[in-house]
């Protein structure tokens, strides 16, 4: 149907259909019903290389006026007549915003990405670390790592892991290892188990390569010389007696316990008073390097250190420290003050753990001083059962060590311990 398309009319028409305008060729209304609702909409039909082409303008009063549809048709007309097809025109225009839009959003997805990266610092990044190994870092193992990077590494703590060059590692790790190899070691093979864990955890987003690795790429880890210095014979009686003589007894009590059980000194620091059986005459320590229980006899100094230690404390720990709920911390100022009691450079802790291991191979069997040292394999039974009966059977042989140990330090059994009150 033809006729003049002017509001009055528009608004007039009351069917579906095509209501061509009698004025601009090719202008129509077109009148559809859904569910008894009109809908007029205002199209252009021309021809372009001899095919009909349908562009649709827009929705009467809805998207378009009667003037900007009539405008609009004006406008697809001149294109038509150049060649250029509308709907064609249009499809490219809605493809070029959608890529700008995507383009727009993925800046802005990477920006936000970029933000979240170096908002990652070590210490986040130390911290999730633990978290995430779980039971399956030991506390003892969380203790060092974290202990190790604040002290070496505290001025990178608030710094984002992004800002971690390869070049800042090799220059710290070389001036860490002026001071200990051991300590270099320790933080920066934290470090780079840190760093290892982001780049997998988030596929190289925050960071794409570990920059520790550059310490292997340029062969520049050092090694650590194994601590195989024992103390000498000669020197036991001059250690008993500067542990006699020592201000704080409790350190005092604490290399004691070193020199004759063989525990590591991270061991002996965990020690609770909730693991030793005063009755059944053993102890256990919970938290060991590798991750087992580790239950011995009571030996009689050992038990006679333990009794008065018991009497003295209400803290859950054998070794308390200052704070209420804390123990003893580092001992390295204690044993600066032995070395020079004794005139011995080389003392340290874990000597007196070297030499334990040593007079119990002079004593008992390897396989007994492998227990004693907690040296298990895979397949060791840790029932509590065999446990009980493992541990009396290795009192004697445990007390032959200890006796060797302290005849070496000439002492008389009445001179063993000295009672602090």
């Amino acid at each position: 149907m033809k006729l003049s398309l002017t509001i009055p009319a528009i608004k007039g028409i009351d069917a579906p259909g095509y209501y061509w305008d009698d004025k601009t060729p090719g202008f129509c209304l077109k009148v559809t019903s859904n569910r008894g609702k009109l809908r007029k909409m205002f199209i252009l039909q021309r021809k372009l290389a001899g095919e009909t082409v349908t562009v649709s303008l827009g929705v009467f009063e809805q998207e378009v006026t009667l003037t900007e549809a009539r405008e609009k048709a004006l406008d697809t007309v001149a294109l038509i007549r150049q060649g250029i097809s509308p709907n064609h025109l249009k499809r490219q225009q809605a493809v070029a915003k959608a890529e700008e839009e995507a383009a727009l959003k993925a800046k802005e997805a990477a920006l936000q990405r970029d933000q979240e990266a170096r908002s990652l610092t070590v210490r986040k990044a130390l911290d999730d670390y633990v978290v995430g190994k779980g039971k399956k870092l030991a506390s003892s193992t969380s203790k060092t790592y974290k202990y190790t990077v604040e002290k070496h590494l505290g001025d990178w703590l608030d710094m984002s892991l992004r800002d971690i060059t390869s070049e800042m590692v090799s220059d710290r790790y070389k001036d860490v290892c002026n001071l200990s190899i051991g300590s270099a070691n320790n933080a920066f093979r934290c470090l780079r188990a840190v760093c290892g864990r982001v780049v997998k955890l988030h596929k190289g987003q925050v960071i794409s390569e570990n920059p520790v690795r550059i310490l292997s790429d340029l062969d520049e880890w050092q090694e650590l010389k194994p601590r195989d210095k024992i103390l000498p014979e000669t020197m036991f009686k001059s250690l008993w007696s500067a542990l006699d003589s020592l201000e704080n007894q409790d350190f005092a009590d604490y290399f004691r316990l070193l020199f004759l059980t063989g525990l590591r000194s991270e061991e002996s620091f965990g020690l609770r008073w909730e693991n030793i059986d005063f009755d059944k005459e053993y102890w256990t320590v919970t938290d060991t390097k590798n991750g087992r229980d580790h239950s011995l006899p009571m030996t009689r100094t050992v038990k006679e250190i333990l009794l008065r230690r018991k009497q003295f404390t209400s803290s859950p720990w054998v070794f308390s420290g200052k704070k209420v709920e804390g123990n003893m911390g580092d001992s390295e100022h204690q044993q600066k003050i032995i070395r020079k009691a004794i005139n011995y450079p080389d003392f340290n802790a874990h000597m007196l753990r070297k030499t334990f291991a040593t007079k119990s191979a002079e004593t008992v069997p390897t396989y007994m001083v492998k227990r004693f040292l907690n040296h298990h394999s895979k397949s060791d039974v840790t029932s509590h059962n065999y446990i009980k009966m493992e541990l009396d059977s290795l009192r004697e042989p445990l007390q032959k060590v200890e006796d060797k140990i302290l005849s070496l330090c000439l002492l008389k059994k009445s001179e063993r311990i000295k009672r602090v009150v």
